[in-house]
């Protein structure tokens, strides 16, 4: 009798395996917004746009944290591209302000791709964490950012969401935004 409930909770435990993803879900949601209300400020080096929001969703009670999250640019080559990432507190509209701000990108030209770096400071998950993703972008290459989209990148995303992503659509296209200029 022990063994059978072994080998049966063995067997469920390999049969929830694929069900994982399940678990999770992340939504990606473009936005177009200008956060200045005056002339784009020289102090940031362009427009500071959020140009949209990332929603991790978890179900598992497995503790899991955010190490680094990457996202992809598809579109025409650019040579430099800065982000803030901030995090949205439950039940509050969204501020950028400093005591949002989670850390600032680093741009890697070859692979054309904003790098947030959370090494020092993993970002735990729970039930539920909105980031919201704000560009400088000079005004020079505005038009090349809303004719392209990001896609998040499973390196660095906890083993539960990295399933989700690549078994998932998660761009964040801003030429898909209604609500441009």
């Amino acid at each position: 009798m022990k063994y059978s409930i072994c080998i049966l909770f063995f067997a469920t435990q390999l049969y929830a395996a694929p069900e994982m993803c399940t678990m999770c879900d992340i939504k990606l949601k473009p936005t177009w917004k200008q956060l200045e209300t005056v002339t784009p400020s020289v102090k940031f080096g362009g427009k500071l746009i959020l140009v949209g929001s990332i929603t991790f969703h978890k179900k598992a009670k497995e503790k899991c944290a955010i190490e680094r999250m990457a996202l992809e640019w598809h579109g025409k080559k650019l040579n430099n591209l800065q982000a803030t990432l901030y995090r949205k507190l439950p039940e509050k509209e969204f501020l950028p302000i400093e005591e949002n701000v989670l850390g600032d990108s680093t741009w890697n030209e070859k692979k054309q791709m904003l790098l947030f770096d959370f090494a020092d400071h993993k970002q735990t998950l729970g039930p539920l964490n909105i980031f919201y993703v704000v560009l400088t972008i000079p005004l020079e290459i505005e038009s090349i950012i809303k004719k392209g989209h990001f896609s998040l990148v499973t390196k660095g995303l906890p083993n539960l969401f990295q399933q989700y992503v690549r078994e998932h659509n998660t761009d964040l296209a801003m030429n898909t935004v209604s609500f441009l200029d």
